[in-house]
C-alpha cells in the first residue's frame, strides 16, 4: 500500500474511532518503556490467496500482559504522553488485573486508560453484535432542495450508501439546486454516518475555496490536503476517488451554515475542520459527539482494539484541533412548536449575511 493510500485509510477508518475523553495531566511524568510493541494479533498468515488472523481464547490471554501492552502502546503513541502522569495511570489501569488476573478486571482497567488517557478501547465482543440490515445500513442517499429566499439546502444525513456514489449524488443535487444561482448554502451534518472527509471535501470542494484546507500531523503527516481547480490533493498528488473532474457553482463564495449534533459521525467534525477559516461560515447546532484527532489503532489478541489519540489536526490558517468541534452558535436539537430551531437560525444567518440577494430571491422552493 502507497502513502496516499495509507494515509487515506488512516483518515477514513483509524480517525473514525477517536472519541472525546478527558485527559488525566500532571507535571510529574515516568519516561516511556523502551518495549517493542509486538504483533498485536496472535497469528497472521498470509499467502497469495487469503490473509487469516487468529485470537488467543480467553484461557490463553496473560490479562496482566494484555493492559502492559496496551499501556506500553498508549504511552510510546498518544501524542501528549510527555504531559501524562504514566505512573498513576499504570497504577491505576493495572489495580485490579494484578490482584485477580481475568478478562473482566482487565476491561476494567481499560476503561480507565480511556477516562485518563482520551483513548478507546473496543472489547471483541462489541464487534460481534450483528444489527438488522435496515438498522445498520440505512439506504438514504443525500437529499436537497431549495429553500425560501434562494437557500440552498443539502442534507447529508445518510453516509452508508455506496460511498463513491456519495461524491456523484451530492455534486448532482449542487448542480440542480444551483442552476439558477443560490443566495448561500445550509450543509446539514447532523446524524451522518462514516462518510470519509475525502469524500466530503470531493463532493462539496465548490464550496470550500482554493488552497490548503485542512493539515494532518504525525504520526500520518504532516499531511497537507488541498484543492486546486476543483481538485483534492493530498501532498501535491490528485486524491484517487475524484468521480469526475472538478466542477463549479455560480458563486463559491455565498455563505454557509454548517448543522452539527453530537450524534454528527467523525468524518463530519473533520469536515468542520476544513470549512474554518473560509469567510461567511458559520456553524450552528450542537457541539459534535467526537474529538477532532489522528489515532493510531493497536490490536489485541482477543481481538479487541485499542485507539490512541496520536496528533492533531489543523486548519487552513495553521490552527490546531484536538476536542470536540463547538459551533459557532449552541442550539439544542429539541422539538419546537415552530419546527427546525437549527435549520431556521441558519436561514436567519444567511438571511442578514446576503439580505440584497435573499430580499431579491423570488423565494420558488424547488421539490
Amino acid at each position: 500500500m502507497g502513502r496516499l493510500a495509507s494515509v487515506l485509510m488512516a483518515v477514513g477508518l483509524v480517525v473514525a474511532g477517536c472519541t472525546a475523553g478527558p485527559l488525566e495531566s500532571s507535571a510529574t511524568t515516568t519516561a516511556p518503556q523502551q518495549r517493542t510493541t509486538t504483533t498485536v494479533a496472535a497469528t497472521t498468515t498470509t499467502d497469495a490467496a487469503s490473509t487469516t488472523t487468529t485470537t488467543l481464547s480467553d484461557e490463553e490471554i496473560d490479562w496482566v500482559a494484555y493492559v502492559e501492552e496496551a499501556l506500553d502502546y498508549a504511552e510510546t503513541n498518544h501524542y501528549r504522553s510527555h504531559e501524562l502522569n504514566w505512573g498513576t495511570i499504570r497504577a491505576d489501569t493495572l489495580a485490579l488485573v494484578l490482584t485477580n488476573p481475568s478478562r473482566n478486571n482487565a476491561e476494567i482497567g481499560m476503561k480507565r486508560l480511556n477516562r485518563r488517557t482520551g483513548a478507546t478501547y473496543t472489547p471483541a465482543r462489541w464487534k460481534d453484535v450483528e444489527y438488522a440490515p435496515e438498522v445498520r445500513f440505512p439506504s438514504n442517499p443525500p437529499r436537497g432542495r431549495r429553500l425560501a429566499g434562494d437557500i440552498g439546502y443539502l442534507d447529508l444525513r445518510s453516509g452508508w450508501e455506496d460511498l463513491d456514489d456519495f461524491i456523484t449524488n451530492v455534486r448532482h443535487l449542487v448542480e440542480f439546486i444551483d442552476r439558477i444561482p443560490v443566495c448561500g448554502w445550509v450543509i446539514d451534518l447532523r446524524n451522518t454516518e462514516l462518510v470519509g472527509l475525502a469524500r466530503f471535501i470531493a463532493a462539496l470542494n465548490p464550496v470550500l475555496g482554493e488552497g490548503t484546507i485542512v493539515t494532518y500531523g504525525p504520526p500520518y503527516g504532516p499531511d497537507e490536503w488541498s484543492l486546486h481547480d476543483g481538485v483534492l490533493l493530498v501532498n501535491g498528488e490528485p486524491w484517487e476517488t475524484q468521480a469526475g473532474e472538478g466542477y463549479t457553482v455560480h458563486d463559491p463564495d455565498v455563505p454557509v451554515a454548517l448543522l452539527t449534533s453530537a450524534t454528527a459521525g467523525v468524518s463530519a467534525a473533520h469536515f468542520l475542520v476544513a470549512f474554518q477559516g473560509r469567510p461567511d461560515t458559520r456553524s450552528l447546532g450542537e457541539p459534535t459527539g467526537h474529538a477532532v484527532l489522528v489515532s493510531s489503532r493497536l490490536d489485541l489478541p482477543d481481538g479487541s482494539t485499542l485507539e490512541v489519540p496520536s496528533g492533531q489536526v489543523y486548519d487552513r490558517a495553521g490552527t490546531a484541533y484536538d476536542s470536540r468541534m463547538e459551533p459557532d452558535e449552541r442550539i439544542l436539537m429539541v422539538p419546537t412548536d415552530s419546527g427546525d430551531a437549527v435549520l431556521h437560525a441558519a436561514t436567519s444567518w444567511i438571511g442578514d449575511v446576503a439580505e440584497a440577494c435573499v430580499q431579491d430571491a423570488d423565494a420558488d422552493t424547488l421539490a
